[in-house]
């Protein structure tokens, strides 16, 4: 009797068991005691309590990993940059040093920029897969506007020309160059090129003056070994100033009418004055026409990093006017005129930075 009551009971603990075989009695399924739920309700109870510190905790956090990002990038080696500056001791070397000191102060960068000098802006110009940047002339450009490994980076300042007369030689206007030496410097440069076209206007060529080069320049103008020299110069200029004051030596006024012309007739010319502030003698302000003197990037030279380079000199433009008396009167608007200005293409990443803040309409 006893065990016929116990047996249903016995019965339904044996099928139990049967039924979840391998796994714990008081599992979820059985309805007792669900172990999942219990160690996410242990869990839940044993994590930190959030508190009203927890965001800025995580701002910091987050500050001190860009802070070492930093530091990485600073630690990262710096690229090596080049500048094509011509002959050492000239104009157009002592601007490319004054754009390295500049850039090597922007550590932000992180480039070495240095100076290489060259026998001449033609020669780097045709040699550009050796330098990154070079220090350019708008008379010079015009004959590398098919290079498309040559694109402009922005205008720099004008160079005015400019012929300086013995005071013996006797001239007192472009017709009396005729048979007279005039020193240009080496090679087939600007000034050489400005002198043909003001020849030209007087019915001369360049064979019918005597070319002279080679010669130490102040002493040959100043004893009057030669008659005059014809160059391209940012003014005031110390050197046309000793002439000027020590030696008796006149600037060369060139016609209105023919600068005129000169102006009309090429994109790489713009009319220009020598003030008359400029040196000590003069009345009134004196007459010419000059060219740009340009930055102007190589195929070395990628999207990104020419868009780093215009920035930092746009967006830091007073402090990158204290590197060099030539950079005080740089204007931003004028900086990027393709008349007169930039003969060669603007780099993308030039004008990317450009359109972006307006300087040229998109």
């Amino acid at each position: 009797m006893k065990l016929a009551l116990f047996l249903p009971i016995l019965l339904f603990f044996a099928s139990g068991c049967q039924m979840n075989r391998g796994k714990p009695f008081f599992s979820g399924e059985w309805g007792y005691f669900d172990k999942t739920k219990a160690d996410s309700i242990i869990k839940v109870k044993n994590e930190p309590k959030k508190t009203k510190d927890e965001p800025k905790k995580i701002k910091n956090e987050a500050k001190k990993a860009t802070k070492n990002n930093k530091k990485a990038k600073i630690n990262e080696p710096k690229k090596t940059i080049i500048i094509a500056g011509s002959k050492p001791h000239s104009m157009k070397y002592n601007v490319a040093g004054s754009i390295c000191m500049f850039l090597n102060k922007m550590h932000d960068l992180n480039i070495h920029c240095v100076v290489e000098p060259t026998s001449s802006v033609r020669y780097a110009m045709n040699h550009y897969n050796q330098y990154d940047f070079i220090i350019s002339q708008t008379s010079l450009e015009k004959d590398f506007m098919n290079n498309k490994q040559l694109t402009s980076m922005f205008s720099l300042f004008p160079e005015t020309f400019t012929i300086l007369v013995s005071e013996k030689s006797g001239i007192k206007s472009i017709q009396d160059l005729k048979g007279k030496k005039i020193y240009v410097g080496k090679g087939e440069n600007s000034a050489k090129i400005a002198l043909s076209e003001i020849l030209k206007h007087s019915n001369m060529s360049i064979s019918d003056v005597n070319i002279i080069s080679g010669v130490n320049m102040s002493h040959a103008l100043c004893n009057s070994s030669i008659d005059a020299i014809a160059t391209d110069i940012n003014h005031p200029d110390g050197d046309v100033d000793e002439f000027v004051t020590e030696c008796g030596v006149k600037i060369l006024p060139i016609p209105e009418q023919d600068i005129s012309k000169i102006v009309t007739e090429h994109d790489e010319y713009l009319a220009s004055k020598i003030n008359i502030s400029a040196y000590p003698g003069y009345n009134k302000d004196i007459a010419s026409f000059a060219i740009m003197t340009n930055l102007i990037a190589t195929s070395r030279v990628d999207e990104k990093l020419a868009y780093k380079i215009t920035k930092a000199v746009f967006d830091n433009m007073p402090k990158f006017k204290m590197y060099n008396k030539v950079f005080l009167d740089v204007e931003k608007d004028k900086m990027t005129e393709m008349k007169n200005g930039l003969m060669l293409p603007i780099h993308k990443g030039a004008l990317k930075y450009y359109k972006e803040n307006n300087i040229i309409k998109k």
